[in-house]
């Protein structure tokens, strides 16, 4: 019998059809202003192999963004392995960039592989369409994802705690 799976880096070449490079976040992201936590993240991947994930996810830029209803637009830039979730960071004009989760690969041209839900030209996010804000900031959103799988990591073995995953777990108590 295996023992437990360790967590991967959320670094998988492969698996982009846009990778994270400034060229392509600049070519896609046109007109709207990027958060600098966001580029800065974007330009440092020696930062992504320090990040794990226990589902698997890659970045991924996506084909394009995609307009929202408040006049912003979703930048994807997570998938996990199955394709079941995918992140964005929300361009709306403020350094923020609050990060939405969905089950849709919105910005992607999937040609013939339609979306088991049409995906609107301007996504709607008053609820209407399944896409929800996890977090306020994508600084936050970064934290939280590596904290979260770290603690996994150290759950099943693979990891030490750290100071900063005992002061999260002080802090959920």
């Amino acid at each position: 019998m295996r023992g437990p799976i360790a967590a991967s880096a959320i670094i998988d070449e492969g698996a982009a059809s846009t990778p994270v490079t400034l060229q392509n976040l600049d070519r896609l992201t046109q007109g709207h202003y990027v958060p600098s936590t966001f580029r800065l993240f974007a330009s440092r991947p020696e930062y992504w192999t320090r990040i794990p994930s226990v589902t698997a996810c890659y970045l991924d830029l996506a084909d394009r963004v995609v307009r929202t209803s408040d006049d912003g637009a979703l930048l994807h830039f997570l998938s996990d392995q199955q394709w079941c979730a995918h992140w964005y960071v929300h361009l709306d004009g403020t350094d923020e960039g609050c990060v939405f989760v969905g089950y849709e690969p919105i910005g992607f041209d999937l040609g013939d592989e339609d979306p088991a839900t049409p995906i609107p030209a301007v996504v709607p996010l008053d609820g209407s369409f399944e896409i929800f804000k996890c977090e306020d900031n994508f600084e936050r959103f970064l934290y939280r994802f590596w904290v979260e799988n770290t603690l996994w990591s150290v759950e099943q073995g693979h990891l030490a705690p750290t100071p900063e995953t005992d002061a999260y777990v002080r802090f959920l108590a």
